[in-house]
């Protein structure tokens, strides 16, 4: 999986494809070139070019589940990926006189190789990545022409404050993954199994009575002398005991 050294590679190999579609031999723009840096202000004799600036990088929608590690009881399974878009703005310059127009020769050449061959190989990616081999990059990178209404292109280059606006169009590449490699911590493993069953379990305090629940009868020794009385005690006046003895 590739590492952090592989947004250089795909911008350079961008730049690689551009600069075959503007330097072919049925190019009618003579000696242009592409350069990857900041859009600079044009001059009246500018030079024709192709600049490509990355001006914004977004987490992939799709994939962004990928940066989530697996893991098994054996350790770590998926490193976490790190899936991004690359936002290139495509700036182009030359003589724009009207028998000229460099950089609208230059813009219709771009668009239509990028649009012919959408994709950057791995093993492309790779070489401009300084590997011998493609196994760092194993995914093509897919070119789409983004559509950019006027007022965003305009805003866009607001943030270039001494620039003015030149001939322009945006580019993203998706999806680049970033895979960087991750100490996964020593799986644990079990040395002996031992059981002590002769060990008495815990004794635990009583839990609380419930406020629901009634209370208990008191003890024999705690209950009051003489016989029960469910009702109530019983008074008999001497009127009563003299009625009672009249019967």
């Amino acid at each position: 999986m590739s590492d952090y050294r592989v947004i250089s590679g795909v911008t350079q190999a961008l730049a690689l494809a551009v600069q075959r579609a503007v330097s072919g031999p049925t190019s009618p723009v003579s000696h242009a070139t592409v350069t990857t840096q900041r859009p600079d202000k044009p001059t009246e004799n500018d030079h024709p070019r192709v600049n490509i600036y990355l001006f914004h990088a977004a987490p992939n929608a799709n994939l962004r589940n990928l940066d989530v590690p697996t893991w098994s009881g054996e350790g770590l399974v998926q490193q976490p990926i790190l899936a991004l878009d690359l936002h290139y703005l495509l700036s182009f310059y030359g003589n724009e006189e009207r028998a000229k127009l460099d950089g609208q020769l230059l813009m219709g050449l771009t668009l239509g190789a990028l649009h012919a061959h959408p994709q950057l190989s791995p093993s492309a990616i790779s070489e401009m990545m300084g590997d011998d081999t493609a196994t760092s990059v194993q995914h093509p990178v897919m070119l789409t022409t983004e559509t950019l209404s006027v007022h965003e292109l305009s805003r866009l280059w607001q943030t270039f404050p001494q620039v003015p606006l030149v001939l322009s169009s945006a580019v993203r590449a998706t999806s680049v993954l970033i895979a960087e490699p991750v100490q996964a911590p020593p799986v644990r493993t079990v040395k002996s199994r031992h059981f002590d069953l002769t060990q008495r379990p815990v004794q635990t305090a009583d839990p609380a009575p419930s406020p629901l629940e009634t209370s208990a009868a008191p003890e024999a020794s705690e209950q009051p002398e003489g016989p029960s009385n469910p009702v109530g005690t019983v008074r008999f006046t001497d009127r009563f005991r003299a009625l009672w003895g009249r019967r």
